[in-house]
């Protein structure tokens, strides 16, 4: 199969009856329809297409993330957590790797964050409003580097006139003094018994720490006799 050249894709697969049809758009508009027993086989041409596309200096969706995680971790600097909760939120967004990223549209990637909103996490769990909306953010963020130079691996962001649905959370629901004062007697009385759940929490309350901040802290982190805690 010849290079991919401007205009080349490859679209589908689509249902025809007992068949699926993948269509291959050339250069000048002109299409190549073919037609497949299965779903699976039709998706497996698209995937070789693909392939073949990406060996005429087309990026997939999966080099783009290799790039980008490369870019984080190295030239951002970034922690290693940071990235992988990134990479994590850009997986769940593209559902298909292998999708060059010229053949992302608007349509498409709106396709993509409806069916991110009815979808349930790794625990089972629908996506709150925060979350579905962060991982939309991820995915602009991605795709706005991957459009900015040097690469200018796409033209323009497909997802960048996504709007977010749903209202964010502002703040959480405080303990009141006297609350606070129960639940720190309550959470001291564990401590006691050597639960380390409890010291955890005493932190976040009464330090006002991070859950991440509290889970990375090594002995040496604790310091001057116990009356200092670093965090780096």
């Amino acid at each position: 199969m010849a290079r991919r050249g401007k205009g080349e894709r490859v679209l589908g697969p689509y249902p025809i009856g007992r068949q699926w049809r993948v269509v291959l758009v050339g250069t000048g508009g002109e299409r190549d329809s073919r037609f497949y027993p299965t779903k699976e086989k039709a998706e497996e041409i698209i995937r070789a297409v693909r392939r073949e596309f990406a060996r005429g200096g087309q990026k997939t969706v999966q080099e783009a993330f290799d790039a980008y995680e490369e870019y984080l971790l190295n030239d951002k600097q970034n922690k290693a957590v940071s990235v992988a909760n990134t990479m994590y939120r850009l997986g769940a967004f593209f559902p298909d790797k292998c999708m060059l990223l010229g053949d992302l549209t608007p349509r498409n990637c709106d396709g993509y964050y409806g069916e991110l909103r009815g979808r349930t996490t790794r625990v089972g769990e629908a996506y709150s409003v925060d979350s579905h909306r962060t991982i939309l953010a991820a995915a602009k963020t991605f795709l706005r580097w991957c459009s900015s130079k040097p690469r200018r691996w796409v033209s323009r962001s497909p997802v960048e006139e996504i709007r977010g649905v749903g209202k964010r959370k502002h703040g959480k629901g405080q303990l009141r003094i006297d609350e606070a004062r129960r639940w720190v007697g309550k959470a001291t009385e564990l401590a006691k018994r050597g639960e380390s759940g409890a010291v955890a929490a005493l932190v976040a309350l009464l330090m006002g720490m991070r859950a991440s901040e509290i889970t990375t802290r090594v002995v040496r982190d604790l310091d001057d006799g116990g009356s200092l805690l670093w965090i780096p």
